[in-house]
């Protein structure tokens, strides 16, 4: 995803707490030609690093946390960016890939987020989308597999 963005944006930084994850990044967005920067650093402590980014973005990470982990995460996100922007399974996604996802409907989501306290100014589910055609016809017929969620301070 960072790849991604930084054919869109001017600056790009991603982070993770693995090291071999941040190498395997870099090496994958070389060939890609993206230009998003890595480094190893751990997302419970944003503030420290002394920068400051317009949105915070995630896929496939605040599933894994408690509701008070979540709202710490979110807190820190808000600490350095303007607004909060992540991904994650739903509970029609029906499987946990690494056996501690928490699959919440797109209410849950809501509802959790505003019980900590933020501003939810978008949540909803979506279809990922899917290049090969033979699949295309059948993607509409699946259940939305993941929940979008924009969060700002209250």
């Amino acid at each position: 995803m960072s790849a991604f963005l930084s054919y869109m944006t001017p600056r790009v930084e991603s982070i993770d707490l693995s090291r071999t994850i941040v190498e395997r990044c870099r090496k994958e967005t070389r060939g890609l030609f993206g230009r998003a920067r890595y480094a190893v650093a751990d997302a419970f402590h944003l503030d420290e690093r002394g920068e400051r980014y317009s949105i915070a973005v995630s896929q496939g990470l605040m599933e894994h946390f408690e509701d008070d982990q979540i709202g710490r995460l979110i807190e820190q996100q808000l600490k350095v960016c303007d607004r909060v922007s992540f991904s994650v399974p739903n509970a029609a996604y029906g499987k946990q890939d690494f056996g501690n996802e928490r699959l919440l409907t797109v209410h849950e989501w809501r509802r959790l987020l505003k019980g900590l306290g933020f501003r939810v100014s978008l949540a909803s589910d979506y279809r990922p989308f899917h290049w090969d055609r033979r699949l295309w016809r059948t993607m509409f017929r699946m259940p939305p597999l993941m929940t979008m969620c924009f969060v700002e301070q209250a």
